[in-house]
Formats: C-alpha cells, structure tokens, sequence
C-alpha cells in the first residue's frame, strides 16, 4: 500500500486557496454559516456544563470560547466550540463520511487561526483542506467504519481537525506526517453514546485532539511514517482487514473538491439526519390527507438496518434521547406538523398526549431500502392506509432558508440585526486581515 499518510501531508502543504474553485470556496462559506448558527443554538444546551469544566482546566487564555466570549487554551477552545456545534445534532452532514464535517474542523481551524493571528483566508483554505481530508478518507473506509459501531465524525473528524490545524500553523509536509499519525492514535468516540452529552463531547474531542496532534509535531513529536495505512496502523484497527485502494483515495483529493461533490448538506431537522427522509414522507402524507393525531391507529417506519442506532430509544425521556428516537421524532412532527428546536426539550419529550404516541408506532427495518431512505406507513382509524418514502436526505438548499436557521438557533440571545452582520462578515471571509474578528464578535 502506497504511502497515504505522507501523500495526505503534502497534498495538506502544497494547496493554496487562490487553486481552489471559486464555487468550492462559496459553498464552504455557507457552511460556516451554518455551523455557526448551531453553535449559538448549542449554547443553551452544554455551555455552561462547559464553561464548569474549563474553570477547572483552562490555562493561558489564547483564543475564544463561543457566546460567552471568555478565552482559554487553544486545544480547550476547539473543544468548547466543537461540543457547542455538535450539542443539537443539528449541523452539517456529508454522505462520505457518513457524519458531520464541519464541527470537528472549523473549531480546530478557528482556534488556531486565531492564536496565531491568522487571516481569514488562511483560516478558510485549512477548513477547506481539513473537510476534504476526512471525508475522502471517510469515502474509502466508511462502511466498516459505521457498521462497526465508531462515530464517524469523531474518529475521522480528529484527522480533518489535524489536517486544519497544521496547514494554519505552517507545519512541514513531515511534520503534517507525523501530526497525521498523532492524530491517528488520539481517534475514537463509538455510537453507544448517543443521545447522551457525550456524543457531541466526541466532536469537541476530535476538534481539540487534532490541535494537539499538530502542536505536538511542531514541538518535535514524531509518530510511524505510515500510521493510517501500516500493519496495525489506523485503518487495519478500526477496519479490520479491509483492502483500501490507495491511489484511488490519493486521486480523489480535490478532485473533485468534496464541497462540489457529493457536497455538504444542512439540516432541516435538529435531530439524527438518519431521520430526516422519515420526517419528510411522514409530512408529505400528512400535507396530501389532512392527517391529525386522532385519526392514526398506528403507523409503521422502516429504515436501513444500517441506521438502528435511531431505534434505541423507544421510549425517550430527555432531549437528547429524543434526537436519536425515530419514534419520538414521528410522534412530534405528527403532532405539532413540523419539528423544530421547541420540540426537543425535555418538557416536550415528557408531554403526556407525545409518550401516547409512541406506544402506535413500531420502527422497523428494511434492507431493501437506500441508505438514507425513509418508508412510512400510516393505517387510520377509519381502516385507510397510506405510504409515503423518501429516499434522499432533505436537507436545506435555499439561501434564505439558511438564514432563517440561522435567526432561530441565535434567539433569543441575539437580534437579527446581530445575525446578518455576523453571516456578511462571513460572506466577506477571505477579506479579514485577522480571523479574531469573528470570533470577537461572536464572542
């Protein structure tokens, strides 16, 4: 097997932003946009469990914790923000690696970029470099990777945050090397833990992992010059004895750049994007019959076998359960004909006329299904019976749409006015002589 960590390391050293297309660098700028927007919303969530914790460990103060604007460590501040960008499960997702991109990467970037005085260009081409690292190498082994019961985002997303912060910091195509295998030992978050805080723990810890990782290298660490691909290397640990086309995977870097193609997806929903194509045949039936909640004897949902860590929690009762309840999440968007941040409270989960939902519907799977596709079926009182699949994700593609997310994850803390200055400072991203602007002013 060709030597894939060095190949990674130079591809990481040799890319400049004035070579990535114009389409690639506007698309991630909407993605900046909305992982901003769910780190606002994260806050009332973790942040001050959060900010406990950092008034234990927080050191020389060098960059920004998001909302409260307090400062801490590098490494604690990418872990800060990248639990707050993960604590809603509503961020980005991306079908390659099966998982969330941009909260393990940009934190990781920002925090860098920021104690070093980086500009805003710099800081965009490192989480540009850092999303195309793990989801590439995501693309090649993520199907074991998932099935095997890892957090995807968690252990790929600890290379991608790497990737980010060595690019920022300057390090050399042998120091990236050896970030890379650092980066490569400190992986890991399995999916036992969702639906509990430690989920979006496992983002904040990939984020702060792979400052570390590239900290380290600059200070003289080395790790094995073949740490993903080598004999009880990276890959054969978390996959087993999985053959991996190198060269394919090389060749892909940039080619096309992962923001094109596949792309990366906003969430309509703040809950497991595994649920979204459910939600939306749920809705679309509804929508075409008039349905309300006392005309259902029951409804039936199947998903992918691939997708059951959405049916462990038939029961839920807090909200981060709930994200991760295929029965909750029909149950409410049934009742209140949407989903929305108001439906993932504790208090909503623990309503009366919700938990008798849940008792009509069964969450099934079917093997015969797409991936990310979604089968309702939805037998009424009146002996009718009605189906609806979705077989894509449903994710937002509408500018104004994004806004909108954008406006509802700040509020109430912030004003609109608030909202749209921050979204054209991103907009103008790559014309901030200091990326320490934002994040003083998301601060």
């Amino acid at each position: 097997m060709a030597a894939i960590t060095r190949q990674m390391a130079e591809f990481i050293c040799s890319a400049d932003l004035d070579k990535i297309p114009k389409s690639v660098i506007e698309l991630s700028k909407l993605a900046v946009i909305d992982h901003l927007a769910v780190t606002l919303g994260g806050y009332p969530v973790l942040g001050e469990t959060l900010e406990t914790y950092v008034s234990h460990v927080g050191g020389r103060g060098t960059a920004t914790m998001a909302v409260s604007g307090s400062k801490t460590t590098t490494p604690v501040a990418a872990l800060v923000n990248g639990t707050l960008a993960h604590a809603l499960d509503y961020d980005d997702l991306n079908q390659s690696m099966g998982g969330h991109p941009s909260a393990p990467v940009w934190p990781a970037a920002m925090a860098a970029g920021e104690t070093i005085g980086a500009s805003g260009s710099d800081v965009l081409l490192a989480y540009i470099l850092g999303v195309e690292i793990e989801t590439k190498f995501g693309r090649a082994i993520i199907y074991t990777l998932y099935t095997s019961g890892w957090h995807p985002t968690a252990v790929l997303g600890t290379l991608g945050a790497a990737a980010a912060a060595g690019k920022i910091l300057g390090l050399t195509p042998d120091q990236l090397q050896k970030a890379l295998g650092i980066a490569a030992s400190f992986a890991s978050g399995f999916k036992k833990n969702f639906g509990t805080m430690t989920k979006p723990l496992h983002v904040g810890q990939a984020a702060q992992n792979g400052i570390q990782a590239a900290l380290l290298s600059q200070a003289g660490f080395d790790s094995s010059s073949d740490s993903l691909e080598g004999p009880h290397g990276f890959i054969n640990q978390f996959c087993g004895s999985m053959k991996l086309n190198s060269a394919t995977l090389i060749n892909s870097l940039g080619n096309p750049w992962e923001f094109e193609s596949p792309g990366v997806q906003f969430k309509k929903y703040p809950c497991c994007g595994s649920i979204h194509s459910s939600i939306e045949a749920l809705l679309e039936i509804m929508n075409q019959h008039s349905l309300i909640p006392r005309d259902i004897r029951q409804i039936t949902c199947h998903v992918h076998p691939d997708k059951t860590h959405i049916l462990d929690h038939h029961f839920p009762r807090t909200k981060l359960e709930a994200k991760f309840s295929l029965k909750y999440c029909i149950a409410a968007g049934l009742l209140h004909k949407g989903l929305s941040l108001k439906q993932f409270t504790d208090e909503s989960v623990c309503d009366e006329e919700i938990q008798s939902l849940l008792s009509r519907i069964s969450a099934l799977t079917d093997k015969n299904l797409e991936s990310w596709a979604g089968r309702i079926q939805i037998e009424t009182c009146s002996g009718k019976t009605f189906t609806g699949q979705y077989d894509q994700f449903p994710g937002i593609s509408d500018v104004s749409e994004l806004t909108s997310k954008f406006y509802d994850c700040a509020a109430p803390r912030f004003t609109k006015q608030w909202c749209d200055k921050i979204i054209n400072m991103v907009q103008q991203l790559e014309k901030l002589e200091n990326i320490s602007c934002l994040h003083r002013f998301t601060g």
